[in-house]
C-alpha cells in the first residue's frame, strides 16, 4: 500500500525532479497531505536494479527532513492465500482475538495534544497515516503563527544497533530531554517520538509548547 502511494506520488506530479546516483533513483515530489504548506515535498529513493524503496523524507520549505522512513526489506510477488484479504473473514477473526490485546496494543499510540499555545494559535488539521511501526499522527496549527506536530510510535532497535546521533542543543522540557535546533524540536516520550517544526516560533514558545503536550486520546 504504501510503496502503491510513493509510485502514485512520483506519477501524478508533472514537476517532480529527479537524478540518479551510482545504486538509486532519487526522486523529490509534493507531498498530498492535507494543509501540506508546512511540509509541501518529500524525497523518495528507489534501488536501480529493482525500483524497491529505499526512504522517503517528507521535508519543510527550507528542504529540511522533518520525517524519515527507512525500508529494511521489501518482498515483491508475495503470495498470500485466496482470502488474505476477505473483510469477513478479517474482522471475524479480530473479533475472536479481543481477549487478547497485546499486539494492539504494541502499536497502539496515546496522541498527546499541546495545551499551552501562543495567542492567536489554533490547531487546524490532524492526520493520520500509515508507519512501519503503526501509525504516525500529523497535526498543523496555524493562525497568527503556525508549526506542526508529528508523533508516531518509537522503534525498538536491536541491542547491537549503533546509537542514533540526534542533532541540536539539548533542552530540559521537564519529563523528558529535548534536541532544539532553529526550526524544530524533537523528544521522546513513553514510546513514542516527537517532532515540533515551524519557521515562525521562538525557541521559548517551541519549549512552552512541547512542555505542556499531554495526553488525550488512544489511536
Amino acid at each position: 500500500y504504501l510503496y502503491e502511494s510513493l509510485v502514485k506520488d512520483i506519477l501524478s506530479d508533472s514537476k517532480a525532479s529527479f537524478k540518479a546516483t551510482k545504486n538509486h533513483y532519487v526522486f523529490e515530489t509534493k507531498t498530498n497531505y492535507p494543509n501540506s504548506n508546512m511540509i509541501p515535498k518529500q524525497e523518495i529513493t528507489l534501488n536501480k536494479k529493482d525500483l524497491s524503496p529505499v526512504s522517503v523524507k517528507v521535508m519543510d520549505t527550507d528542504r529540511n527532513a522533518l520525517l524519515t522512513v527507512q525500508f529494511s526489506k521489501v518482498e515483491f510477488n508475495k503470495k498470500f492465500d485466496d482470502d488474505a484479504f476477505d473483510t469477513s473473514k478479517n474482522m471475524t477473526g479480530a473479533r475472536l482475538e479481543v481477549p487478547t490485546m497485546a499486539k494492539a496494543e504494541d502499536k497502539a499510540i496515546e496522541v498527546m495534544y499541546p495545551v499551552n499555545l501562543p495567542e492567536g494559535v489554533k490547531q487546524i488539521d490532524e492526520k493520520e497515516v500509515a508507519a512501519e511501526d503503526g501509525k504516525r499522527i500529523i497535526m498543523t496549527f496555524g493562525g497568527e503563527k503556525s508549526f506542526t506536530l508529528v508523533q508516531e510510535k518509537a522503534r525498538v532497535l536491536p541491542a547491537t544497533s549503533t546509537p542514533t546521533l540526534v542533532n541540536g542543543e539539548p533542552v530540559d522540557l521537564g519529563f523528558a530531554i529535548g534536541a532544539l535546533t532553529d526550526q524544530t524540536l524533537t523528544w521522546s516520550y513513553k514510546g513514542v517520538e516527537f517532532t515540533l517544526a515551524s519557521k515562525d516560533l521562538t525557541p521559548e514558545e517551541m519549549v512552552m509548547v512541547a512542555r505542556s503536550v499531554q495526553g488525550k486520546a488512544m489511536k
